[in-house]
């Protein structure tokens, strides 16, 4: 027997019932030209918890579900992942790096390769949703042309996203994380089946 990852009620698989029919789909965004972003699961609820879990509480395990949703994102053309590193100063305060675990967990899934083609600065202000958020410090290690999946846990500005697309000097990549709100601060639209409209 195991507990339900997102609310701890003894049952047998990693998601209870409750839990699961709570979960929707995710929204996607425009965020600039060449970078289309989806997310696996709209943050809230269950979904809110599991990010939770794995950022805060570094269960790994959690990983594996939310890669789950985040899978059927992914484009046809894709042929890496690159993890988009959370700041140094909070990966040893809290033990675990979730793009990093998101993208190994969506590798074993998919078969595709991760590219850890990004390392982080030390510390950047985190103000998550807000516009004015200071511009995540990121440094390339690797040059990509294409194909790429910028992979991260929870889409909310577009901000670090757009970071990690800029400093790559990518002309094109979708990004794919787990959890998104339904409002967000650029141009959304809700899913309805898989990637929909941005596959």
């Amino acid at each position: 027997m195991f507990g339900c990852h997102a609310c701890g009620v003894i049952g047998t698989g990693t998601l209870c019932r409750a839990c699961v029919i709570e979960l929707a789909p995710g929204p996607g965004a425009w965020l600039r030209p060449g970078l289309v972003a989806v997310a696996g699961l709209t943050h809230s609820g269950p979904a809110r918890r599991l990010v939770h879990r794995l950022k805060y509480d570094g269960v790994l395990d959690v990983a594996s579900v939310l890669a789950m949703f985040m899978e059927p994102l992914l484009p046809r053309s894709a042929e890496l992942l690159v993890p988009i590193p959370r700041a140094t100063a909070r990966r040893l305060r809290y033990g675990v790096d979730p793009a990093r675990a998101l993208a190994a967990a969506l590798s074993r899934r998919s078969g595709l390769p991760v590219v850890d083609a990004l390392t982080p600065g030390w510390w950047w202000r985190r103000r998550a949703g807000s516009l004015d958020r200071a511009r995540p410090v990121l440094r390339a290690t690797r040059r990509l042309r294409s194909g790429v999946v910028l992979v991260d846990d929870v889409l909310t500005s577009g901000a670090t996203m757009c970071a990690a697309f800029a400093t790559l000097g990518l002309s094109e990549a979708r990004g794919v994380t787990a959890t998104a709100p339904v409002t967000l601060s650029v141009q959304t639209s809700r899913r309805r089946h898989g990637a929909g409209e941005f596959a």
